[in-house]
């Protein structure tokens, strides 16, 4: 993984947690016992994330890729939860399942750098290029340098 590699993928996350607060298009119901889910998103975007992390989980448990989203960067930040590359995988790759674009894309990063799964520069473009193709920014832009620097994918 080149130093490149590394500094662009800090510097997506920490876009990510200042413009999180995106919609996401999932249907919202609340039948998971994580209290509603308004309340909930609302205190992950106060920055209230220990409460938020323990709200989120019956959420994402029961499928709303909002919840799994905001879950995944907790646990990649390690805010609010104690930092778990694997679990972050975890909640990226059921977002990512559902199509959220962002998800894809971290997930993709992940397995670019090998940070929480194993490195594997195939899976990184398959999900950096499904978030692009959803025309997610940083996505495209992380696409298209991936690929026409060939040294990046060779990991």
């Amino acid at each position: 993984m080149s130093s490149h590699t590394c500094e662009l993928t800090k510097m997506m996350i920490g876009m990510t947690l200042a413009v999180q607060g995106m919609a996401i298009s999932a249907v919202e119901t609340d039948n998971s016992g994580g209290g509603t889910l308004a309340a909930t998103f609302q205190l992950y975007e106060a920055g209230r994330f220990d409460e938020a992390a323990v709200r989120l989980r019956p959420h994402g448990e029961q499928g709303n890729a909002r919840a799994q989203l905001y879950l995944a960067t907790l646990y990649r930040t390690g805010a609010g939860v104690e930092a778990d590359e694997c679990e972050a995988a975890n909640w990226y790759e059921r977002a990512a399942r559902q199509g959220v674009a962002e998800a894809q894309f971290h997930l993709g990063l992940m397995y670019l750098e090998g940070v929480g799964v194993t490195e594997n520069s195939d899976e990184a473009l398959e999900w950096i290029s499904r978030a692009a193709e959803q025309g997610f920014g940083d996505a495209l832009d992380v696409f298209n340098y991936m690929l026409n620097h060939d040294e990046v994918l060779a990991c």
